[in-house]
């Protein structure tokens, strides 16, 4: 039994040096955790993409386990146009969808999953036996996984975390088993009228904590037990959810989506979200959205709609990084701090993503 360990990249911000940028303070963080993940896997070698990003999330652990960093070529990210494109993720999802389709100057699916599968199973040839751990990337990772099983697709990437590492066990050259194995600090879950006193204390910790939220301290006056019936409400409807983030048995965050009561409205979820500050800039945020864009599509939603103040640029630019669009300005939507504050309406519209 040969065993590859693929590691996704730790977070990078983004910039046109795709062979130089590194990890955000984010990634960086992160790569104690990767380590500690692999370091009791006995590994015997590591590869890596020559992108910095790549290199980096895996150099703690080599030098934890006292092994050399070989770069390959073939497991760098595969190139999706020579000009950056207008929306990446809407090219991507062009490029899943046709798999032997090319921008100008770019890799088709077929052609960046070839180079990935001919030197994984170099590799496997080279190394039988032994565990292999691969820096690569998300797309190229994903690719190679197709390969196996068409699953994983264009959704399957895009709800990958950074990082990520997945397990897979093979026979010769054949793959007999894959098994994601990283755990992130958070995980996500539906809400339960058992929470009901726990998310109710969640969100009263927020409304005193952040300006961005429709209550301000005090203002909260829901009783556990009608927290309880207002829960229990929701998930009686087919277009309405909350979600929580957990770490362990507390919530540190939730997303509500409030579904149209009409026929003419049902397909149009609004939703509401908070983080415990403590908890900011791990990921949660964009999890939870990418978790409840998932429950949307199964649900027949085609639009997802929030309301976010403008001063609020943080939440702004993880909305607009997300596909959410501004669709308006309701002015003097909220008094705050003895001023007047404007307010975006934005949505994003959602279409099914066939399995490739």
């Amino acid at each position: 039994m040969t065993t590859i360990y693929l590691v996704r990249h730790a977070h990078s911000p983004y910039s046109t040096d795709e062979l130089g940028r590194g990890l955000s303070d984010e990634g960086a963080a992160t790569i104690f955790r990767i380590s500690n993940h692999l370091v009791d896997k006995n590994i015997n070698v590591i590869y890596s993409s020559p992108y910095t990003r790549a290199i980096d999330t895996v150099k703690e652990l080599a030098t934890t386990i006292h092994q050399e960093i070989h770069l390959e070529e073939d497991f760098k990210e595969r190139k999706v146009a020579t000009e950056s494109v207008p929306n990446f993720e809407e090219s991507l999802h062009t490029l899943w969808s046709n798999p032997e389709f090319s921008f100008e100057g770019g890799e088709s699916n077929i052609e960046a999953q070839a180079r990935v599968v001919r030197k994984t199973e170099e590799l496997l040839q080279r190394h039988e036996g032994e565990n292999i751990v691969i820096s690569t990337h998300g797309n190229l990772l994903a690719s190679l996984l197709n390969y196996y099983d068409k699953q994983y697709n264009y959704l399957f990437w895009k709800n990958m975390s950074m990082p990520d590492i997945y397990k897979l066990s093979y026979n010769g050259l054949r793959l007999h088993k894959v098994e994601r194995i990283w755990k992130e600090s958070f995980f996500l879950r539906t809400i339960t009228e058992e929470d009901a006193s726990s998310v109710l204390h969640l969100m009263k910790i927020i409304d005193s904590e952040s300006s961005y939220m429709l209550y301000g301290i005090g203002e909260r006056t829901t009783s556990p037990e009608q927290q309880r019936k207002n829960i229990k409400n929701i998930l009686k409807r087919d277009n309405a959810t909350i979600l929580l983030a957990m770490d362990d048995q507390t919530p540190i965050g939730y997303m509500m989506a409030l579904g149209g009561t009409t026929e003419r409205t049902k397909h149009s979820a609004y939703l509401v979200i908070g983080i415990l500050h403590s908890h900011t800039g791990k990921g949660i945020g964009k999890a939870l959205f990418e978790k409840m864009e998932q429950w949307a599509i199964a649900h027949s939603i085609t639009r997802l709609e929030l309301t976010v103040m403008t001063n609020n640029e943080r939440a702004v630019y993880l909305y607009k990084k997300l596909g959410f669009e501004i669709e308006g300005m309701k002015k003097q939507a909220f008094f705050l701090h003895n001023e007047y504050i404007d307010a975006y309406e934005m949505a994003k519209i959602l279409s099914p993503i066939p399995c490739i």
